[in-house]
């Protein structure tokens, strides 16, 4: 029964769903160390947090040089959709570690964890995980959203590719 609470209020806390308890933090306040955060925010207002997106919709996992530090670094690039196919959102994470991945495109508890612990020191400012079934998890030390579009923008975009490739 603790599991089934502790999971509900992790629900609850993290999805935005207190937002009338005076316990209630913004999504904006929580994650205001994101890069690009309002444009998430200028498209849709009353979003939510990350378990609304659910689908990966691509993933690209590569390394690069980080020219400050002298090492080489692993960044992900990932798009992700809502389950209604309303919201895309593309989202940078730089200098991903301990990266898990299932064998699944299907993400039933997304989430990012702001973290202020520097234990590991400043790599591991982030903490991305799914709470519900584990599929995906890692740290990474800065987050960047890319780019946010709506249903009739991903229409628009198709459209136009079409069109440029003469189908």
């Amino acid at each position: 029964m603790q599991t089934i609470d502790f999971r509900l209020h992790h629900i609850v806390r993290y999805c935005g769903l207190e937002r009338g308890n005076a316990f209630a933090v913004s999504f904006e306040e929580t994650f205001h160390k994101i890069k690009g955060i309002e444009k998430l925010l200028q498209l849709n207002p009353r979003f939510y947090g990350w378990c609304y997106f659910g689908k990966i919709h691509s993933m690209y996992l590569y390394s690069d040089y980080d020219y400050e530090e002298w090492l080489e670094i692993q960044n992900l690039r990932m798009v992700m959709e809502s389950e209604d196919k309303e919201y895309r959102v593309t989202l940078f994470f730089r200098d991903v570690t301990s990266f898990y991945l299932a064998q699944s495109a299907g993400i039933s508890g997304f989430e990012i964890e702001c973290s202020d612990d520097h234990a590991f020191g400043d790599r591991r400012n982030f903490h991305v995980y799914d709470f519900e079934e584990g599929d995906i998890r890692f740290y990474c030390r800065e987050i960047e959203i890319e780019e946010v579009v709506n249903r009739e923008m991903i229409k628009k975009k198709e459209e136009g590719a079409l069109a440029y490739h003469g189908d």
